[in-house]
């Protein structure tokens, strides 16, 4: 009963964000998107050191170098630099983890902020709660990578490849692994007869580095990655790798007519969310041939929650698909807050 109870305290966070959400969106009210950021800033913030697979040796990694330094730090050193210094500041370990969870939650709805108009943000939002919330309270290294990434994107869409690549740069000082995210360069320049300079070296760029130095990642990560069995590509990942297939083939003639809401014309293809959040299926895939390569793809799966709520938003999609691919989502999302990252039962720092 205890475990129904914590389930349900997280289905109503879950909602509250949700429908703070969708108001900001029906009302256009961007301001309204501070109530899902503090919510869940708060909750993940506050919480005691139970709560989660990786918040007791995150918390105990800040204390070590605030009272001994970083000489058992060998990568990364910027996470644990300013963890040590938000503790010399406050004195309080629940302040680095609000201040890591705030920055997460706010680089992620604004980014979702830009699809406003071609997805429900509501949907959107209950998406990333169910099915990433969770992971955010433990590889808080990597979860800040990833929204910085995901945040920057926006770039790429605006043809700033230079300040996506410094982005970049700054996700690669708190998880190595964002190197992956060069691929994006060729998802958002594409294939054309013809490239600027600009738009050539940035291609010559990410093809130079992003191989060779996610080998790197792998090989550096390995042993740190050996205790992690929930990013491995199982059952759940499987599900999701058929619905994703499965429901572009059967919704995208629904997806291609040029406007999904209110006349306003669709600045990012349902083909190109499909293409991304793919290959991170594959690259999650990959982890059954090289142990937990499953965290590479977390850059490019995070999409898929662009994907699927553009499915909801569309016009042209009908009541009963939007109703079945609903309750399928919400069933694997639910286990997936009931089965994974250790969040449940739910303490905070006062009891």
């Amino acid at each position: 009963m205890n475990t129904v109870i914590q389930l349900g305290f997280y289905l109503v966070l879950m909602a509250v964000v949700a429908a703070s959400a969708w108001a900001a969106q029906k009302l256009d009210k961007k301001i309204l998107l501070i109530i899902p950021i503090v919510a869940l800033t708060l909750v993940a913030g506050l919480r005691a050191e139970t709560v989660g697979v990786d918040t007791k040796s995150n918390i105990q990694a800040f204390i070590s170098c605030y009272y001994r330094g970083f000489t058992f730090v060998t990568k990364e050193h910027l996470y644990y630099l300013i963890a040590a210094g938000l503790l010399h500041l406050w004195g309080n370990t629940s302040v680095v983890l609000t201040v890591y969870a705030g920055v997460i939650y706010t680089l992620v709805f604004l980014r979702l902020w830009d699809f406003r108009r071609m997805v429900n943000l509501g949907i959107a939002s209950a998406l990333f709660f169910m099915f990433y919330f969770g992971g955010t309270m433990n590889g808080m290294r990597q979860y800040i990578a990833v929204a910085i990434v995901f945040f920057a994107t926006r770039y790429l869409q605006q043809e700033k490849e230079f300040l996506f690549l410094a982005a970049m740069m700054l996700a690669f000082c708190f998880h190595r692994s964002s190197i992956i995210a060069a691929l994006f360069f060729f998802f958002y320049i594409g294939i054309k007869r013809v490239y600027g300079v600009k738009q050539f070296f940035i291609l010559f760029f990410s093809a130079g580095v992003a191989v060779p130095l996610s080998i790197y990642f792998l090989r550096q990560y390995s042993g740190y990655l050996s205790g992690a069995s929930d990013v491995d590509f199982g059952l759940m990942g499987s599900i999701q790798l058929f619905m994703l297939v499965f429901t572009y083939f059967f919704c995208r003639s629904g997806m291609d007519v040029p406007a999904l809401t209110d006349g306003e014309a669709d600045t990012v293809s349902f083909r190109l969310m499909f293409m991304i959040t793919l290959l991170g299926m594959i690259l999650a895939m990959a982890s059954f041939v090289v142990d937990y390569a499953s965290r590479m793809g977390y850059y490019f799966r995070f999409f898929e929650i662009v994907y699927y709520s553009m499915i909801f938003q569309s016009k042209w999609i009908g009541r009963n698909v939007k109703f079945l691919l609903g309750a399928a989502l919400f069933l694997l999302g639910v286990y997936h807050l009931y089965a994974y990252h250790g969040i449940i039962p739910y303490h905070t720092i006062f009891g």
